[in-house]
């Protein structure tokens, strides 16, 4: 829709807003005094005074029915100022509560004594505390470059400016995003602007938000996120994304809920929409009461998988799953389950630097007995713990009877990473078995389905059903995830003898007997075109080719002969996957036979990850252990 000015815009926003919650006091919240869903043209000065009375009103009982005296703002104004970072103001606004000592003589009986008021309910989405205003035409004191200016829109969350917004009446979000780094750079987000947690550029065709940052250089394109709807496709239209993204309650959560103060580098995070969708839809099973309803379950619930592609941030998803299930009383423990130890060790890190506000406790269990121990406290904290397969697969009835009943009465989720990995083996199903009352939920970017599955186990019979799905895909699409292009290679020795091979067996068949005509270089066209023909025995084909001795030597040959071209003269790397550890050992072994006989003196190690969840015997060849010095040197 076209706007005849930016003010008509703006005005639009506002009146759309009012419809999707934005109604300033709640019913509930009984009030002699008027107060506006809409401030406009107010500075700093205004915003206190409306934040001073909001404050009293959700406070009233706590300060006797006295309302704050302006030395008593400005205590609660000094504390916004301390904050150093929008890290730490964000802890400040979902610790939700502060202290302050009272100084108006009027209220007798805490006179001089502290003080704890409510800033902030996380849980009190569109319910009876929480207030939703909207500023208009927000002036700034003078800047850095000693000028006034206007900000467009903010959003109150119980008086406090958390969503500042930037209005612009055309196609671009470029100038927008530009007025928001000016404000960053010349000092906008002082006092009470210290608060505001999510900027956003908008237009009437687009919208793009970002965590604000206390680095100006930070707040540009790159750094932008863009809204979805649950299948990730873009939504840019104002009044859909007034619907669904500025709407009460998912605004109020995007700041309670999907924020993350990651004390690691000081840098406010924010959850992208296919994270928020993947966390509500499993929550969602648990505000409709779908598990834990029969507090003596024997058994384990499948709750499903979310297949969200590498490199998507599936960490800050499971830590965010995690927290929000502790802090919504959803469950009692939340188990993390990784495949390896090092992989333990470092999400225990990540996680902690994510916990900035300490209210979880994050515990990884250094053995079997520990992690029981852990299972079994009573700790008055929420528990988040972190162990591996290996270690939870030894908690058993045989070893641990007693405790397992005590821990039954405790509701239990396990949220396992890398599910494609994880849990295919007799470890995954001794977990499912010992303990009860319990639901899982997996994490993969490569889940396994009927066609690529293991031993007739799929992601899906493990799990459950799939939840939410951010695929390679939409990653590339979203430049989240770098793109690539593919290559098919004709390795013509072992090729050409297994289709001969295949044609044996498929006697009478047309098809592949087409396939075997073709000439060598029609052959590759068939391959890099996925031609139907090809495609229907493409699976069979390779299958024999595993077979055949000469088929890795042919890939390594191929590899060498085209090694200086492809790596521009050694400027770049490669990695070569393989299936197995067993395969990545006879690859090691061909190519330092290949590299001596086809005078090719490249550089070639193998890395493989000997993990827990495999035999533990040293001399255990799938393992590379007997490898282990030779690959060193």
């Amino acid at each position: 829709m076209d706007f005849v000015s930016e003010k008509d815009f703006e005005n639009a926003v506002i009146n759309n807003l009012k419809k999707h919650g934005w109604k300033g006091f709640p019913d509930s919240l009984k009030t002699d005094k008027n107060y506006d869903i809409v401030l406009q043209n107010v500075d700093e000065k205004k915003l206190i005074q409306n934040w001073k009375n909001i404050i009293f009103a959700i406070n009233k009982d706590a300060l006797n029915g006295v309302e704050l005296s302006e030395d008593e703002m400005d205590q609660v104004i000094q504390k916004v100022n301390n904050c150093r970072s929008f890290v730490e103001s964000n802890s400040l606004i979902n610790n939700e509560i502060i202290s302050i000592r009272r100084t108006n003589g009027l209220d007798q009986k805490m006179h001089g004594k502290e003080v704890q008021i409510q800033l902030f309910r996380r849980q009190d989405v569109n319910a009876g505390y929480s207030v939703y205003q909207i500023a208009q035409q927000i002036k700034s004191d003078k800047l850095d470059d000693g000028v006034n200016r206007r900000g467009d829109l903010m959003l109150l969350f119980n008086g406090m400016p958390l969503i500042h917004i930037e209005l612009k009446n055309s196609r671009s979000l470029a100038p927008a995003i530009t007025q928001l780094k000016n404000y960053s750079k010349l000092g906008f987000y002082k006092g009470i602007f210290r608060l505001v947690q999510i900027v956003v550029a908008m237009t009437p065709y687009d919208m793009m938000y970002a965590p604000n940052s206390n680095d100006y250089t930070d707040i540009k394109k790159e750094k932008f996120l863009r809204w979805t709807d649950e299948n990730n496709n873009l939504i840019g239209g104002y009044l859909d994304i007034i619907n669904q993204f500025f709407q009460i309650p998912q605004a109020h959560r995007l700041v309670a809920d999907f924020t993350i103060a990651d004390s690691s580098d000081n840098v406010l995070k924010v959850l992208r929409s296919y994270q928020i969708y993947a966390i509500n839809k499993i929550q969602a099973k648990f505000f409709n009461k779908e598990f834990f309803s029969d507090k003596d379950s024997k058994y384990s619930q499948k709750g499903g998988y979310i297949w969200h592609t590498t490199g998507s941030g599936k960490t800050l998803t499971s830590f965010k799953l995690s927290t929000l299930l502790l802090e919504w009383n959803q469950a009692d423990i939340v188990v993390f389950v990784v495949d390896r130890i090092e992989l333990g060790t470092q999400t225990k890190g990540a996680f902690k630097d994510f916990n900035s506000s300490g209210k979880i406790e994050v515990i990884e269990a250094t053995s079997a007995n520990h992690l029981v121990k852990l299972l079994s406290s009573q700790s008055p904290k929420h528990q988040l713990i972190i162990t591996s397969i290996h270690k939870q697969s030894k908690v058993n009835s045989d070893n641990y009877y007693k405790q397992l009943q005590s821990i039954s009465n405790k509701r239990i989720v396990f949220i396992f990473d890398e599910a494609h990995r994880t849990t295919f083996g007799d470890m995954f199903r001794d977990i499912i078995k010992n303990i009860s009352n319990s639901v899982i939920f997996g994490f993969t970017g490569t889940p396994i389905f009927k066609e690529n599955n293991k031993n007739e186990m799929t992601t899906e019979s493990n799990f459950g059903p799939l939840l939410h799905k951010y695929t390679m895909n939409d990653g590339i699409k979203d430049e989240k995830v770098l793109g690539f292009s593919c290559e098919y290679v004709l390795l013509d020795r072992v090729l050409l003898p297994a289709i001969e091979k295949l044609c044996s067996k498929e006697t009478n068949n047309n098809e592949i007997e087409y396939v075997k005509n073709e000439k060598l270089n029609n052959l590759q066209n068939l391959i890099s075109q996925k031609n139907g023909a090809w495609l229907k025995y493409e699976e069979k084909v390779y299958e024999l080719l595993k077979t055949a001795k000469e088929y890795k030597e042919q890939i390594v040959e191929d590899i060498l002969s085209k090694w200086a071209s492809k790596s521009v003269s050694n400027f770049f790397s490669a990695i070569l996957t393989t299936s197995s550890i067993q395969d990545a050992i006879e690859y090691f072994d061909i190519f330092k036979r290949k590299t001596v006989e086809l005078n090719k003196p490249i550089k070639f190690t193998a890395l493989f990850d000997r993990s827990t969840d495999i035999s533990e015997d040293y001399d255990d060849y799938s393992k590379g252990n007997i490898k282990l010095e030779e690959i060193k040197k």
